[in-house]
């Protein structure tokens, strides 16, 4: 009976120290959850403060480089208006100086076909000061003439300059257009790692040229658009990185969630871009319209 009850309060004793462990087990297990719920938590607060901060960065960032864009632009207004005041005076004085150097032109022709006689029709009729030699003042309208032909020469070899120089612009601005047109390419699948690179290069030199050929706003346009097909090269990387493990919540959510949205944000940017590709350079394109002063 002894041996019997001590086996009964051992059993007892036991069933005590497995409930009471399993008590502490479920204790233990809810003050985990409590705690990751409020690591969760303080995550998601920072990282909207972090999202917030971010946010006024960048919109402080954007006012001041519309306002250095604004500045820039007046500025350059400015000086194509005051290019374009000299470049009509100068054409004024031109324009009303010609018929001048035509009419000097015709009396210098007539004054060479009758120097002599000219000379000798002087010195019987008129009477010059001694200070003053006929031959002075033919040598004066000459040297004019001589002036105004040069004059001519230097004009029409400007105007040659300033088709030759329309043409390299021409040229230039569409191996830009070229590079970023094919530079979709890039994202093409079937392209090995070689063939990335080179177009991605070739996109690289023509953004960096395009703010000296086109200016600041297809400037921007260009360095934007290559900095967002470079983001999605680098993201689809890392995304296919990312599927070969094994499915994860937390992976998911805090990695590949935000991977696949910032990669629809840079595809929808490049669609438009190619979208608009045409209408942002034709006004550019155009040979007739290319503007040389």
């Amino acid at each position: 009976m002894i041996e019997l009850a001590k086996e009964k309060v051992r059993q007892a004793l036991n069933w005590v120290k497995e409930k009471v462990r399993q008590a502490l087990n479920w204790v233990k297990e809810k003050v985990r959850q409590a705690l990751n719920w409020v690591k969760e938590k303080v995550r998601q607060a920072l990282n909207w403060v972090k999202e917030k901060v971010r946010q006024a960065l960048n919109w402080v960032k954007e006012k001041v480089r519309q306002a250095l864009n604004w500045a820039k632009e007046k500025v350059r207004q400015a000086l194509n208006w005051a290019k374009e005041k000299v470049r009509q005076a100068l054409n004024w004085v031109e324009e009303k100086t010609k018929p001048i150097f035509c009419i000097v032109i015709c009396i210098a022709v007539i004054l060479a076909i009758h120097f002599f006689g000219i000379i000798a029709w002087f010195e019987n009729h008129i009477q010059i000061s001694k200070e003053v030699k006929i031959t002075d003042i033919i040598s004066t309208l000459v040297t004019c003439s001589i002036f105004f032909f040069g004059y001519q020469i230097s004009k029409a070899q400007k105007n040659i300059a300033k088709e030759k120089l329309k043409l390299d612009l021409f040229d230039r601005r569409y191996k830009i257009y070229n590079a970023f047109k094919n530079g979709g390419g890039a994202l093409n699948k079937k392209l090995d790692e070689n063939e990335v690179t080179k177009i991605m290069s070739r996109m690289y030199d023509g953004y960096q040229e395009s703010l000296f050929l086109f200016g600041e706003e297809v400037y921007d346009r260009l360095y934007h658009i290559y900095l967002a097909i470079q983001s999605l090269l680098v993201n689809t990387g890392q995304f296919n990185y990312l599927k070969s493990f094994p499915h994860d919540d937390d992976l998911y959510k805090n990695e590949i969630q935000p991977l696949v949205q910032k990669m629809r944000q840079d595809r929808t940017k490049i669609d438009e871009f190619y979208h608009d590709i045409d209408k942002i350079f034709s006004k550019y394109m155009s040979f007739e319209d290319l503007n040389i002063k």
